[in-house]
């Protein structure tokens, strides 16, 4: 069935009240297919080491290069998903095909763990990997903005603006819940071993099929906009013509070209007056990015070297046992308890006084909450290391020691995060509508 415009999906979304605005309906399954997807990555994420470490016999370093290898392609294929969804497939087939691909990579990883079927571990494990990688990175730039997309009323700015903190809840919501339960699932013994790998990258599979179901299922709901083209190839061009211009030399300056004149504007006969434009606010935008790359690889950390950490803690609480890995789960749990609680009443309370009121004054204390993380690991560490020489032995610090680096990153996601999504989509959006 074909997809309704804007403007009939809006009036169905209006309550029968006058000046009542409804969230558009579409918007509920996109949330609930971003839990399943961030369910089915972290469930991957948070036992990987562990995996690649114990049963395809990595070093802890080795198993850091490629558990963060297999992060960097993740956040490289946004970049593939935004053209194919901006100059072919529209971000609804965008999304549902990578999703596709992603529940494909799962299976691979899943045979892959089954030791007895006699595959090559690791080059299978990283052909999947590299399966999920493009799927989970492709959908990336697509799934927010896709969501950001079915709110069509200049009445529905808040609902957009609360729409981010919701998205954000529930992508920790999704990454909590597969931290406490694939670490369960992985210390139980089946298939003949001690541990049960191809159940724990078993479930993501699943769980990505369930995810295309809905998705599919809600088709006529969303609001879709047409293709606006691979801008990505002009503007390269034109930053490219504009930079071999600027720095080559002896190159004539235009006729009646201001000595003050940017170094773009020689190429607006070229590419046009309105991509120049254009570009010149790229290119403001992109130096708040420089902390983007620092920011998520700190972040990451938390499913390696933390994880390792972890193992050499006392995980004793109670007659419970908390496994290194569930270690995770506290991030994302700070997160849940802590976002709705801010956004009810700290945030409110603080911007009468015009305190982390802006999104771009959130990510600077975003950052400095990230280092302060890294300052309580370093800490421990220390004196873990001291203890286990002391006692010839690991395992002499508790692990809940683990907890101050774990409430200043979720600070740091709470704060820095979310402001970006925010910034981004309210940048575009608001140039767009002005141009």
């Amino acid at each position: 069935m074909a997809e309704r415009n804007a403007e009939e999906l809006a009036r169905d979304d209006q309550d029968s009240t006058p000046g009542k605005i409804r969230y558009p309906r579409a918007v509920f399954l996109i949330i609930v297919n971003e839990f399943c997807e961030r369910f089915s990555f972290y469930a991957l994420r948070t036992v990987l080491v562990l995996f690649l470490k114990d049963k395809l016999f990595l070093t802890e370093d080795d198993a850091t290069i490629v558990f963060h290898a297999f992060n960097m392609t993740c956040y490289l294929f946004p970049i593939v998903g935004g053209i194919i969804s901006d100059s072919w497939l529209g971000k609804f087939r965008t999304i549902l095909y990578l999703s596709l691909l992603y529940a494909v990579g799962n299976v691979v990883v899943a045979l892959a763990s089954w030791r007895a079927l006699g595959l090559p571990g690791l080059p299978v494990t990283c052909a999947g990997l590299l399966l999920i990688a493009m799927g989970t990175g492709g959908i990336k730039p697509c799934v927010s903005s896709f969501g950001g997309d079915q709110f069509t009323l200049p009445q529905q700015r808040r609902q957009l603006e609360q729409f981010f903190s919701v998205f954000y809840f529930i992508i920790n919501a999704g990454g909590t819940l597969a931290i406490l339960a694939t670490p369960e699932v992985r210390a139980l013994p089946c298939l003949g071993e001690d541990t049960c790998y191809p159940l724990a990258f078993g479930m993501p599979a699943l769980l990505m099929v369930f995810f295309c179901g809905v998705f599919v299922a809600g088709k006529r709901l969303y609001v879709t906009k047409d293709l606006e083209g691979n801008i990505l190839v002009q503007v390269s061009k034109c930053i490219a013509s504009g930079l071999w211009r600027r720095f080559r030399r002896g190159a004539p300056r235009e006729a009646g070209e201001a000595k003050d004149a940017h170094w773009l504007d020689a190429v607006a006969p070229r590419y046009g007056e309105a991509l120049v434009a254009d570009v010149k606010v790229l290119l403001r935008l992109l130096v708040l990015a420089v902390p983007l790359p620092v920011f998520w690889a700190l972040f990451d950390m938390q499913g390696s070297r933390w994880t390792f950490q972890a193992r050499q803690l006392d995980g004793a609480v109670g007659g419970w046992r908390l496994q290194p890995d569930q270690m995770q789960l506290s991030g994302g749990l700070l997160v849940l308890l802590l976002l709705p609680c801010f956004e009810a009443w700290l945030h409110p309370f603080l911007a009468r006084w015009r305190v982390l009121a802006t999104p771009l004054q959130r990510m600077s204390v975003g950052g400095l909450m990230a280092a302060a993380a890294f300052l309580c690991a370093a800490v421990l560490q220390l004196n873990v290391d001291r203890q286990a020489d002391a006692a010839g032995s690991f395992g002499q610090v508790h692990i809940l020691w683990q907890l101050p680096q774990y409430l200043f990153i979720a600070l740091a996601d709470i704060w820095f995060a979310i402001a970006v999504l925010e910034f981004g989509y309210k940048e575009v959006y608001t140039y767009s509508t002005e141009n």
